[in-house]
């Protein structure tokens, strides 16, 4: 009686320990929340029996080093979602670790998994060789990562791909519809590499929306082989950066059917290499389904000559309205605004405000093409030669209009920003257009189009309350000794388009490493200090708010461990 008593118990937590999983759970590496999982990984593993139901794991406070592997989990659909919900106030006080060191590890692996969320917390790598944050294999659909961290090694080494944030593997397979909303990447080689497998195997879905890309080496969103794509409202920023040749921020291989690229904001500065911040090759949309590329503000400043702010390339592009876009280059060198490579038909640039104050081409068209179709333009510009079809060169608007049928509709102006990294205009004596398109009913604002919009990405009410602009972003910090501070003058790095200055009020909105680094802000000066001798980096945001509008701006410390002398701790009495 006593053997069958104890082979019941036995079975009986059996199944209980494999019992599919069904409701809210807790996860704490702190045992005395009495949490339902230690780790995120037990977490998973309890995950191996299937949900029978929606399934939420709050995961509280803390660092938690692991790796975490997920694979399909059975039971999982639209209404059985497992969510991963970091309990912080913000997403960088739920941080996931993990040291690949030099073995193919990384912190996050999606491995065929369908209808997992992440949100609020930060996913992160302290390798600095393999340091892939997330890798995303055989198959996914519908993942989801929403007001997510994604921080990896700073990359300065050419096809560094290890250092790759999120790495979407290249395989057979197909990944439907997974979402990036609202996250922030900081740091690596390729922030996004989203990447399907030919172009007889794409994959159908993809969104990536208001998130931001900072500090990148190579390109910050990179997909490639995928249908119906949407990219939005993101911003992707690298002022200081400038270690490999021919940097993108949004750079698209083969996208397809139905994708649609809006309100993006681009800034980008180069001194010492070359880049061209938004390409496409190809672009292949149909009449049904063409791409769309609409309401982006895309800004160069480049003092290295062979830049671009746009490149539209490949044979194969077809059916690509590129339109209502801002486009600004400026700097020392010769670089060129809008180039079109080899020879496509289907192409609309139509209703693009685009400025282009150094001394390169506005428009260079490699070839002429059967129904291509560029007009409605408005455009400032202070080279010699306006443009180039094929080999010949057409040094004003005017020449190029004759001599190539272009642009009949087009017009200079004098357009006057918010400031040198936000273009946002300030009126629009000169920039409406008598060609409102059905396709483009709202500008990167959300703001209504009237009959005669304005060029570019920006529709101008006069009256609006605009938002705080950065001017003059904040340098990284490199701490090589300890102790160690440095205080910052912030009087001059942001200004109100529409308010005086003395009403920005300033607050330091977070601190990804604060047992690392300190701040203290007084006013409009702000010092960081150095808080122990280790080696790390942390990342500071400001915000700077006035007339309840507001921005960020963002800066990361580096703290080297410095090699000290010992020291006596013992002393040895007198003998």
């Amino acid at each position: 009686m006593q053997k069958k008593l104890i082979l019941f118990l036995s079975l009986l937590s059996a199944t209980v320990a494999n019992a599919q999983l069904s409701g809210i759970y807790t996860i704490s590496n702190n045992p005395s929340q009495s949490p339902d999982y230690a780790s995120i990984g037990a977490a998973v593993s309890a995950l191996s029996a299937g949900v029978s139901g929606p399934v939420v794991f709050e995961v509280a406070p803390g660092t938690y080093e692991e790796y975490v592997s997920l694979n399909s989990i059975s039971g999982t659909s639209t209404t059985n979602r497992v969510v991963f919900r970091g309990m912080g106030t913000d997403n960088q006080q739920v941080v996931v670790s993990s040291n690949a060191g030099y073995t193919d590890n990384s912190t996050l692996t999606l491995d065929g998994t369908d209808y997992v969320t992440f949100e609020n917390m930060t996913l992160t790598t302290t390798s600095t060789n393999k340091a892939n944050v997330v890798r995303m294999k055989n198959g996914n659909t519908a993942t989801r990562f929403e007001n997510v961290r994604f921080v990896g090694a700073v990359s300065n080494t050419n096809l560094d791909n290890d250092k790759t944030l999120v790495y979407r593997l290249s395989g057979s397979w197909i990944d439907y519809n997974n979402e990036f909303v609202g996250c922030d990447f900081v740091n690596g080689y390729i922030a996004l590499y989203y990447q399907g497998h030919n172009i007889y195997t794409l994959n159908d879905g993809l969104l990536v929306e208001n998130c931001t890309f900072t500090n990148q080496a190579f390109k910050g969103i990179y997909v490639s082989f995928t249908d119906h794509a949407i990219i939005r409202g993101n911003t992707v920023t690298n002022h200081t950066h400038d270690v490999l040749s021919n940097y993108h921020a949004i750079d698209l291989l083969r996208i397809r059917y139905g994708c649609v690229i809006e309100n993006n904001v681009m800034n980008v500065t180069r001194n010492s290499n070359y880049a061209t911040v938004f390409e496409t090759r190809p672009a292949m949309g149909t009449h049904e389904e063409p791409v769309i590329i609409r309401n982006n503000m895309i800004n160069l400043v480049s003092n290295v000559s062979s830049s671009w702010c746009c490149d539209l390339d490949d044979v194969n592009s077809s059916h690509v309205y590129f339109v209502n876009n801002t486009v600004k280059c400026s700097g020392t060198a010769n670089c060129g605004s809008i180039i079109v490579e080899k020879n496509w038909p289907n192409l609309y640039l139509y209703n693009n405000l685009i400025v282009n104050e150094t001394n390169g081409y506005v428009l260079r068209f490699q070839s002429e093409a059967d129904d291509r179709f560029c007009d409605y333009n408005r455009i400032a510009y202070s080279g010699s030669s306006f443009g180039r079809l094929g080999s010949t060169d057409y040094a004003t608007l005017s020449d190029w209009a004759t001599g190539t049928g272009f642009d009949v509709h087009s017009a200079l102006c004098t357009p006057e920003f918010v400031a040198n990294n936000d273009l946002h205009i300030t009126g629009s004596d000169g920039i409406t257009v008598a060609n409102p398109l059905s396709y483009v009913t709202t500008d990167i604002d959300g703001e209504t189009r009237s009959n005669t919009p304005c060029a570019g990405a920006d529709e101008f009410e006069s009256g609006s309350n605009l938002p705080p602009v950065v001017v003059n972003p904040i340098g990284n910090i490199v701490f090589s000794t300890y102790p160690a501070s440095q205080t910052i003058d912030l009087t001059n790095t942001f200004n109100d388009p529409d308010d005086t200055n003395e009403n920005i009020i300033i607050t330091v909105l977070s601190n990804s490493n604060p047992t690392l680094v300190g701040t203290t802000l007084n006013s409009r000066s702000l010092t960081v200090e150095r808080l122990q001798n280790t080696a790390g980096l942390a990342t500071i945001t400001l915000n700077a708010e006035s007339a309840g509008q507001s921005v960020q701006t963002s800066f990361t410390v580096e703290c080297l461990v410095e090699d000290q002398p010992p020291v006596i701790v013992n002393p040895l009495a007198p003998i």
